[in-house]
C-alpha cells in the first residue's frame, strides 16, 4: 500500500465510532487536552552522530511526558540516542551518538539544561530531569500525569492525543479525537494509536491515561519506517522509580530491569 493512502486509510479508521459507548464530542475532547496538556513539554537537543567514522551535528526537537512534579521526563530513546536504536537493529554500520546538549523548554520558553538519567533499550524510553541547582526551575511545579489513574482500551476505541506544534508557533499544544486501531499482546502489551506523538500521552475517551507513546524497538535493519506504539501506563511505573533513584547520568547507563 502506498504511504498515502495508507495515511488516508488510517485517519478515515480514526473517525469510526465506538465499538461500545457514547461517541467522544469534541467538547469533551478539548477538556482533556486543557486538563492534561501541560504534561507534555519541547525537549531541545544537540546531537553528534557518526556514521562509518563521519561524525554530523545536529539539533533535534521533539517531546516528552512530565511523570513527577520536579520534572522527571520520559522520551523516545531513539530521540535522544539515536544510534541506540539503529544499533537495535542487525545493521553491519558502526554508528555512535553523543549528546552535548540537552535542554527541557519551559511554558515561559526558557530553555533549562537537562541531564540523562536511565535508559530503557528493551522498551526504547529515556528519562531525564533538569539539572540540579539551576535558578529557572527553583519554584517550576511540572504538571505530572498520574501513571495509576490509569485504564484500558479496545480496537476501534476512541481515544485523545497529545502533541506539540514548532518552535515559531511557541511550542503550541495542539492534539485531536483518534482511535485505537490494533491492540498487540506479544511481546508486550501495546497499542497502535492513528495519530499518536513519540514522547506524549494518549487519554481514553473517559479521560483516564491510556498509555504514553514511543517508537517502536524493531530488530529489522531493513524496517525503514519505524512504527509509533503506545505502551500502557502501568509499564512506567517501575523504571519510573529506578529514574527517581538515580544519582547521576552516565554515558553508558545499564539498561532499565525488565
Amino acid at each position: 500500500m502506498k504511504p498515502a493512502l495508507f495515511l488516508s486509510s488510517l485517519l478515515a479508521f480514526a473517525t469510526l465510532p465506538l465499538a461500545h459507548g457514547d461517541p467522544l464530542t469534541s467538547e469533551q475532547g478539548r477538556a482533556i487536552l486543557h486538563d492534561h496538556q501541560d504534561s507534555v513539554v519541547p525537549l531541545v537537543a544537540v546531537l553528534t552522530l557518526t556514521v562509518a567514522g563521519k561524525g554530523t551535528d545536529r539539533e533535534v526537537h521533539y517531546v516528552g511526558s512530565v511523570l513527577t512534579e520536579d520534572g522527571l521526563i520520559v522520551a523516545p530513546l531513539a530521540m535522544i540516542d539515536p544510534a541506540a536504536a539503529l544499533a537495535a537493529a542487525a545493521t553491519k554500520m558502526k554508528i555512535s551518538s553523543e549528546t552535548k546538549e540537552l535542554k527541557i523548554v519551559l511554558p515561559d520558553g526558557a530553555e533549562v539544561p537537562a541531564e540523562l538519567v536511565l535508559r530503557d533499550t528493551d522498551l526504547n524510553l529515556a528519562f531525564l530531569r533538569p539539572k540540579a541547582g539551576q535558578e529557572e526551575t527553583k519554584d517550576v511545579k511540572f504538571h505530572a500525569l498520574d501513571l495509576k489513574d490509569a485504564a484500558e482500551a479496545d480496537i476501534a476505541d476512541q481515544v485523545i492525543t497529545f502533541a506539540r506544534l514548532k518552535k515559531s508557533t511557541g511550542y503550541q499544544a495542539a492534539g485531536g479525537i483518534s482511535a485505537v486501531f490494533a491492540r498487540v499482546e506479544k511481546p508486550y502489551r501495546s497499542y497502535y494509536v492513528g495519530g499518536a506523538t513519540p514522547g506524549t500521552p494518549v487519554y481514553t475517551a473517559g479521560g483516564k491515561l491510556l498509555g504514553i507513546a514511543t517508537i517502536a524497538k524493531s530488530e529489522d535493519s531493513e524496517d525503514k519506517n519505524p512504527q509509533t506504539i503506545v505502551l500502557p501506563a502501568k509499564d512506567f511505573l517501575r523504571t519510573m522509580q529506578q529514574a527517581k533513584d538515580a544519582k547521576a547520568p552516565k554515558a553508558d547507563d545499564a539498561d532499565a530491569a525488565k
